[in-house]
């Protein structure tokens, strides 16, 4: 597998339990919908352009090695 796959594969798992876990402190306990909504969203782009920084940088690797 890829670089480019795996890290962000295992953050996105990551921030998928974090989420799990703190529903009940934000959400039930403190009443915080849209700040851990925007929070998530946040998280998941941030994701979203590790895979693709990671993919473009393999791209460039590849080129260079011929």
């Amino acid at each position: 597998m890829k670089k480019h796959i795996i890290i962000p594969g295992a953050l996105l798992i990551y921030a998928i339990i974090l989420a799990y876990i703190g529903w009940d402190s934000w959400v039930v306990e403190s009443g915080k919908l849209t700040e851990y909504i925007w929070l998530n969203v946040a998280e998941l782009a941030i994701i979203v352009v590790l895979y693709f920084a990671f993919r473009y940088l393999d791209r460039k690797k590849r080129e260079r090695k011929g």
